[in-house]
């Protein structure tokens, strides 16, 4: 049995500024480096990416708010979803089978 306690805060992923640190990156990156670009027309015309990027960035806190991993889980799901098999008596390609003496034949 576990004698201390489990912080949830270290359980988290660590965000920054409520997004992780590629959602922010994907994000800002682009949008800084066309404000950047297009500094030298207009001050106006660089702050429309600096805007979208801050509505973005508000989609994406208010997205990682509700849970912390779901966009972990959209891409394992996009990865693994033609890999699905819901039949449990179907019997999985040879790939797809764990070593022998480490339960093969038991489904997940």
């Amino acid at each position: 049995m576990r004698e201390s306690e489990v912080n949830q805060a270290l359980m988290e992923p660590r965000l920054s500024n409520g997004v992780s640190n590629k959602a922010l990156g994907l994000c800002w990156g682009p949008a800084a480096f066309i404000a950047v670009l297009s500094s030298t027309a207009s001050i106006f015309y660089a702050a429309i990416p600096i805007v979208i990027a801050a509505v973005l960035h508000a989609a994406l806190a208010w997205a990682y708010k509700k849970d912390h991993n779901i966009f972990l889980v959209y891409i394992q799901y996009a990865r693994m979803g033609k890999r699905y098999h819901p039949d449990s008596r179907e019997n999985l390609p040879a790939t797809y089978e764990r070593p022998a003496k480490f339960g093969r034949g038991v489904r997940m």
